[in-house]
């Protein structure tokens, strides 16, 4: 059921932090809507090259989002198996990428750009907003960048021995973690011990109370964004 090049798209929820987060299933063999039930959607652009870019759901336009930046959450009434998502350059009618996925009603999820030209894709996610411990921040890492190693372990500035996620491959999104905030993250190759390897992640504080994707990205180096979640 895709409309270009993306690829079906079936993976695992993992319950620890190791493991990669859960992402959408796509593609379903139903094609049922849940009238009057709707869904929470955010939109996040980390196509490189793919410009500003409007999101539709269902064949109807849900909004726009710049390059390297996040929209959302809205409410729309598209909940139900194998809902077609698609992503237009801003105000044009050829499809940028599309894919199909299964959104439980009342659950709010993530959608992301990613890639560029023909490995162009969307990836989802059913996001977990349960508020973080009195006093934390929860943070997760997407690795979107061609230019870092295709696979690393994630720190943060508070502990270079115990990794908070490990083996994060190319595309992969990890958990949720709770960190103190104003934590810095950081990336080494996977399995590597040599801290001077270490690439910093630059971006904004990490705030109490709050929820936030880090986005890393660059294709000539390793740039960082985050997303505000909640």
């Amino acid at each position: 059921m895709k409309k270009n090049t993306t690829w079906l798209k079936k993976l695992t929820l993992f319950a620890s932090f190791f493991a990669v987060t859960l992402f959408v299933s796509s593609c379903s063999d139903d094609d049922d809507i849940e009238t009057g039930k709707s869904v929470n959607v955010k939109v996040v652009n980390a196509s490189e090259g793919a410009g500003s870019q409007d999101f539709y759901m269902e064949n109807t336009k849900v909004l726009s989002v710049d390059q390297n930046a996040s929209a959302g959450y809205v409410a729309v009434p598209q909940s139900g198996d194998d809902r077609d998502v698609q992503f237009k350059k801003a105000g044009a009618s050829e499809v940028y990428a599309s894919d199909d996925f299964d959104l439980k009603n009342g659950a709010s999820y993530t959608f992301f750009l990613t890639g560029t030209g023909s490995s162009v894709d969307i990836k989802a996610s059913e996001d977990d907003l349960t508020a973080p411990a009195s006093g934390k921040a929860k943070v997760r890492v997407i690795h979107l960048s061609s230019f870092a190693p295709q696979s690393v372990d994630v720190y943060s500035s508070a502990s270079t021995t115990t990794p908070i996620a490990s083996g994060v491959k190319y595309g992969d999104l990890t958990n949720f973690v709770t960190v103190d905030p104003g934590v810095g993250i950081g990336v080494l190759p996977a399995g590597s011990t040599n801290v001077s390897q270490m690439i910093d992640l630059s971006f904004g504080t990490l705030q109490a109370g709050k929820i936030y994707t880090v986005v890393v990205s660059g294709s000539t180096s390793v740039n960082a964004w985050t997303v505000m979640q909640n």
